[in-house]
């Protein structure tokens, strides 16, 4: 069993922060006093089983800055890396980039938990394999965490190379719990607040806020094929950009002009979508899509989701059952504050939806309550008669 050791890192020791990751051996809970600390270089978690939190528990009490002077603030190299409660701010390219190496192996059990995250030139979070497909960064979760880009950030931009969460032949990752925020360029389009894509597998994406933001979720990507070759071969099909999993009980809302889709489906193998909220603001007329699925080897099942618009392109097949689209405004209790519950008037929203298996496969609504209140489950994330 190894040896639990405990770092604590003084107010704004920046040196000692450093120090302490780099040294770290196995089992090290690294616990950062309040204050900002500045860093010129990449913090790298080349040890397994490595924690860094902040001692207050409270995520703005800490900051972690690169003052857009390092490329990847966060470089994660090992399994079992937990990081908590901290803030991460102004990266080039990632603030936390998960990645494997011959040496590390596969790495399991990353855990981002509790974090703001703010202003990235790409991906907030990146994870992706060995550029020779032998190991791969699977089992990992992101939850409780807020991201966000400013206009400070938006004017770092470079191509438009931003989003939130992007990963690469992934497997059983599970993103929960989580807003996002602004995440859009003022020229171009930006990558999606979660995306999983390239073979990933087994993803869990759930009661997540995305406000503002380009693309919303996505399970596969513009018809990038699959490059992660699994044993026992899922659906037959070895080149798929995603397989199975679920997208469930998040609510996406976009008033911008650069707010294109909520929902991706795209070369993704019966990935189950129950549940979600997916609804524009009085102006986006032009948006193209609440839910969106297509192309040929596609087959998604979309259940019991409240959107604004649902389209399938490029003979994309699928379950289409219990959808509510062309949702009026007026069923949620006050959209422009971003509360998305139900009022009672909304007749074509409640009780209306198809019976799930729970909680595998509906989950719980935005108030984590189950789908199981009336006659029938209320369609969208939230269930309106349960107990608020």
């Amino acid at each position: 069993m190894q040896a639990k050791v405990i770092v604590d890192i003084a107010q704004g020791d920046v040196n000692l922060l450093i120090e302490a990751i780099t040294s770290a051996t196995p089992g090290t809970l690294i616990r950062v006093e309040p204050g900002t600390y500045e860093v010129t270089s990449s913090l790298r978690f080349a040890t397994k089983n490595v924690t860094l939190t902040s001692t207050t528990g409270i995520a703005s009490d800490v900051t972690i800055d690169g003052k857009f002077m390092v490329d990847e603030l966060i470089v994660i190299n090992a399994s079992d890396v937990t990081l908590a409660h901290v803030t991460l701010k102004e990266a080039n390219h990632h603030l936390v980039n998960v990645y494997p190496s011959a040496v590390s192996g596969d790495i399991l059990n990353t855990r981002l938990i509790g974090l703001n995250l703010i202003d990235a030139g790409q991906q907030f979070v990146k994870i992706s394999s060995t550029v020779d497909l032998v190991n791969y960064v699977d089992q990992g979760i992101v939850a409780c965490s807020e991201f966000d880009l400013t206009s400070k950030g938006r004017s770092m931009l470079v191509n438009c190379g931003t989003g939130g969460i992007t990963a690469s032949q992934a497997r059983g990752w599970q993103v929960r719990n989580n807003v996002f925020r602004d995440i859009y360029c003022d020229s171009g389009l930006a990558s999606h607040a979660v995306l999983f894509s390239q073979g990933s597998r087994d993803t869990l994406v759930e009661n997540n806020k995305i406000i503002d933001c380009a693309r919303g979720i996505g399970f596969g990507f513009e018809g990038g094929a699959g490059t992660r070759v699994y044993t026992d071969n899922p659906h037959a099909n070895p080149s798929l950009a995603h397989y199975d999993g679920i997208i469930r009980n998040n609510v996406i809302y976009g008033n911008i002009g650069r707010f294109d889709t909520g929902i991706e489906i795209a070369e993704a193998k019966l990935p189950k979508v129950y549940h979600n909220t997916v609804v524009v603001g009085d102006n986006m007329a032009g948006f193209y899509s609440g839910i969106d699925y297509r192309f040929p080897s596609t087959f998604a099942d979309i259940k019991n989701n409240l959107v604004s618009k649902l389209t399938v392109r490029d003979n994309a097949q699928g379950f289409d059952i219990g959808n509510y689209t062309n949702v009026p405004l007026t069923y949620f209790v006050d959209y422009g504050a971003y509360d998305f519950h139900l009022v009672p008037g909304a007749e074509n929203a409640i009780d209306k939806g198809k019976t799930l298996q729970f909680p595998t496969d509906g989950g719980f609504d935005i108030d984590g309550q189950p789908h199981n209140f009336g006659l029938a489950p209320d369609v969208g994330a939230d269930e309106m008669f349960g107990i608020k």
